[in-house]
């Protein structure tokens, strides 16, 4: 089958083409390097992608896995550095250069029209959501190029008499499109469904040269390559599926976006169409639905495709009533933006015919794109260009590395601001574990306020998130302004006392709380000293028991306190602190200040006050890999939390708990206490006032 298209000087042609191209590349290269973070970018990075291979294809814990791109981007993240900007996004702005050539293609195949083709083109390049996704090192630009190659791939099928080249590549295409986001999945049924009718139907069909009397026998080669994309996608996702099942319960299946079904029925492709076409652009959309219905394809059946695509999305959501927000749509993007170049050029041939006054074409065309181009750019400059900074992630980096001590313990405020403090803050939680010493504790945060409202995670079981901090410090501490907008706070003094000696968690006496199992002194698993301490739980219940501190502990000043130990699970990561300090005498200073007193650093239970403490920077992996001859790769954890506790004399003990039916070794137990910062610095209202 051979599609004509319109008479052009290819000299011409070519120069457009390259000048839509140019634009679309440079629309996305600008701004490429800004700072790593935003759009779910941190938590992608920080739960996945610096983690080994073998952990991103067997775990689903959280719902930020795009699995597929997540493989390519461990990859240049290990062969171009971690915070390399330009290459952890090079899959999503390679994926985006990528389909703007294929939307030229698909849309030349379906219409035969150089308008339409560059008119695609052209509204793809500006596409104010495809640009921000082709700068986000996230899945969404890899699946809208790789649903668009599919099309491109389907359509080759069938203009080669249903090669098996062309059924490779579709198949290939169908499973990476599924392994980078599931829900894609929906994407992949419509288009088989397209496929299945459009072989199987002789009026839809005409055109592709389908054999009439071999109907049978094209649905069942179009069925085994769908199949096929399935069964590799089932494949691929055997080792996550018991995670996706356990988190699509507890989350996607519980989660709606809508308040009903009605609400969904109304609301749905509007809330797309927002999406797709933010701000003055969503004025062009009516233009898709005249594409749909007045615009004339090549083949009858290109116009049922976006037609299946977007009506199966729509009546799955319906009827299962579950549906994700509309970023998970972007694979029908393309197509909508082909439909709606279709709908234009139609347009302007009936207002041609109409109004010979407008015989000239190539001006009413003119004026649509000027049209075009000024309201794409009124809504990307403001919303998106200004707004990116592109300050230097580098040079955060050296400022922390410069302005900390190697014994620094670093909190850090907010998640956002992990990926460019992490070395830092690695490096010295090594350097505290192995050496068994601190210097100081610094926080980084926007604002001394964000310290105050800072909430922890304490234990999984039966300690919320809570603020740690909480009226800790009454006047402004002093501070060092940091790149990005932050600040550096110094929250301690000089004063720093150390309570627990080497080996501590292997010598001495146990005293069983709760539970039953065993303890061993293991000196082939060990990160520091002689030997861990491994526990086993039975299953019949969680194991907890108490070793004593036998110094009496003295604190003069209001301190933090600070505990560090390493940890391995037999065989996942729990991710909660599962060691406490607990005091069985406390004898407070009569000069501890009542307000100190009243904010609780202490949870009373069964006649026992336990420190309360909660995880610091949870979400950077400190996971560690040696080389064991005996055991290999065991995978240990580094953690630390924090707590703050009033003056006064006190006699500790450290709990250890393991869950039912666990292994877990310990080593390498640190405790610190770090007294507060007295440094201050007036603020406006105090120097007015003096």
């Amino acid at each position: 089958m051979e599609i004509k298209t319109e008479n052009s000087n290819p000299t011409s042609s070519l120069l457009i083409l390259f000048s839509l191209m140019f634009l679309g590349i440079g629309l996305r290269f600008y701004g490429l390097n800004h700072i790593l973070g935003g759009g779910d970018e941190n938590e992608v990075l920080m739960y996945y992608v610096y983690k080994p291979i073998s952990f991103i294809v067997s775990s689903f814990i959280y719902n930020y896995h795009h699995v597929f791109h997540t493989i390519l981007l461990h990859f240049m993240a290990q062969w171009f550095g971690e915070l390399n900007e330009y290459a952890i996004r090079a899959p999503a702005f390679l994926s985006g250069i990528a389909t703007l050539w294929l939307v030229y293609k698909v849309s030349q195949k379906m219409f035969a029209s150089l308008w339409v083709a560059r008119l695609s083109l052209l509204i793809m390049a500006l596409s104010p959501i495809h640009i921000y996704y082709s700068q986000t090192a996230r899945g969404y630009s890899l699946s809208i190029f790789i649903s668009i190659l599919m099309i491109y791939a389907l359509i080759r099928f069938f203009e080669s008499g249903l090669s098996v080249a062309w059924a490779f590549l579709l198949a290939i295409c169908g499973f990476l499109i599924t392994y980078t986001i599931p829900l894609n999945a929906l994407f992949v049924i419509a288009l088989g469904i397209w496929a299945a009718f459009v072989t199987t139907n002789s009026r839809y069909g005409k055109g592709f040269d389908f054999d009439p009397n071999l109907k049978r026998k094209r649905f069942l080669y179009i069925l085994c390559v769908f199949v096929g994309m399935a069964l590799l996608s089932l494949l691929a996702y055997s080792p996550l599926l018991k995670d996706m099942l356990e988190i699509a319960g507890n989350r996607y299946l519980k989660m709606h976006n809508y308040s009903s079904r009605i609400d969904l029925i109304i609301h749905f492709f509007p809330n797309l169409i927002k999406f797709f076409f933010p701000g003055s652009l969503i004025f062009f959309t009516p233009f898709i639905a005249i594409g749909l219905f007045k615009a004339k394809p090549v083949l009858k059946g290109y116009r049922l495709l976006p037609i299946f695509v977007v009506l199966t999305i729509y009546l799955i959501s319906v009827i299962s009533f579950v549906v994700w927000f509309p970023r998970s749509y972007l694979f029908t993007l393309p197509l909508l933006v082909i439909f709606l170049s279709a709908g234009l050029v139609f347009s302007v041939e009936l207002a041609i015919k109409f109004f010979p006054n407008f015989s000239n074409s190539s001006k009413y065309f003119g004026g649509i794109i000027i049209v075009y181009i000024l309201l794409s750019f009124k809504w990307l400059l403001p919303n998106y260009y200004l707004s990116n900074n592109l300050e230097s992630g580098k040079k955060y980096l050296e400022f922390v590395s410069a302005r900390t001590h190697p014994l620094d313990l670093i909190v850090i405020g907010s998640p956002m601001n992990y990926l460019y403090s992490r070395y830092r803050y690695k490096e010295n939680l090594k350097n505290i574990f192995f050496k068994g010493e601190i210097e100081g504790i610094k926080f980084i945060a926007s604002n001394i306020q964000e310290f105050d409202d800072m909430t922890l995670p304490g234990r999984a079981d039966n300690e919320p998130r809570f603020p740690v901090f909480r009226d800790f410090f009454k006047q402004r501490l002093k501070s060092v302004n940091m790149p990005h907008q932050k600040q550096l706070y110094s929250l301690t003094g000089e004063k720093k006392l150390s309570v627990l000696s080497e080996d501590f968690e292997v010598n001495g006496n146990f005293v069983g709380k709760l539970g039953t199992g065993r303890i061993v002194f293991d000196k082939d698993r060990t990160l520091s000293g002689s030997s861990s301490l491994g526990i086993v739980a039975d299953s019949n219940g969680d194991m907890v028991f108490e070793k004593p501190i036998t110094q009496m502990i003295d604190i003069s000043e209001e301190s933090l306190a600070v505990l560090v130990w390493g940890e391995k699970f037999a065989n996942r990561e729990f991710g909660f602190p599962l060691l406490r300090v607990n005091f069985s005498e406390v004898d407070l200073n009569q000069e501890t200040p009542v307000s100190f007193k009243a904010i609780k650093p202490f949870i009373l239970q069964n006649s026992e006050y336990q420190l309360r403490t909660g995880l610091i920077n949870n979400g950077i992996g400190m996971e560690l890999l040696l080389n064991d001859k005996k055991v290999p790769q065991p995978e240990w954890a580094i953690r630390a939390v924090i707590g703050k506790i009033p003056p006064g004399r006190y006699r500790a003990k450290i709990e250890f708990f393991c869950p039912k039916g666990q292994m877990i070794h310990y080593d390498g137990i640190r405790l610190f206490f770090v007294e507060k910062s007295k440094e201050i610095t007036q603020d406006s209202s105090s120097k007015k006032n003096g």
